[in-house]
């Protein structure tokens, strides 16, 4: 038995349905911290939290969730090992021992964007690039790290919280 076609007043309230159900599925997932995750860090209104095998930051408006793999995702990892707010530099970092890598990710909305595969030109902006905005700039470690990271990194990370000198013309 063939169906009946539905009027312009059905197809209205469906995507009045769909637009109401859309919204709803975004607002609950919108919770900005979820409360489900542990906070590790946070600044302002923007958090860092983590689960198992993701990195969440969030910021009330957006939420971006990174799986915890390397820059061609050959090797991922469940947990980090580490994690930093450097608010001088408006930015977390975070060390991911398992896939020998640290992110930095900026909680800066001018945060320029980041290179992503080939560039030709940086000036022209020939190539792909990310947003810098609580997106990972990723930074490959030359010697994996021990267990006891935090202890190593004392000294380059109080380097890292030093402002960067200006440079004169």
């Amino acid at each position: 038995m063939p169906k009946a076609p539905r009027t312009k007043l059905s197809q209205h309230r469906a995507a009045l349905l769909g637009a109401v159900l859309l919204l709803a599925a975004t607002s609950a997932s919108a919770a900005c911290p979820n409360p489900a995750l542990p906070v590790l860090e946070h600044a302002g209104a923007v958090y860092l939290q983590s689960k198992p095998g993701y990195l969440v930051l969030c910021d009330g408006q957006t939420t971006r969730e990174h799986p915890l793999q390397n820059r061609d995702a050959s090797q991922s990892t469940r947990y980090i090992n580490g994690h930093w707010h450097f608010s001088n530099r408006t930015s977390f970092v975070v060390l991911i021992s398992a896939i020998n890598e640290v992110w930095e990710l900026s909680y800066n909305p001018r945060t320029p964007d980041i290179p992503s595969g080939k560039i030709h030109d940086f000036q022209y902006r020939e190539g792909a690039f990310i947003p810098g905005y609580l997106n990972p700039q990723r930074g490959r470690l030359t010697h994996p790290a021990p267990t006891q990271a935090q202890a190593e990194l004392t000294e380059p990370v109080a380097r890292l919280r030093q402002p960067a000198p200006l440079l004169s013309s």
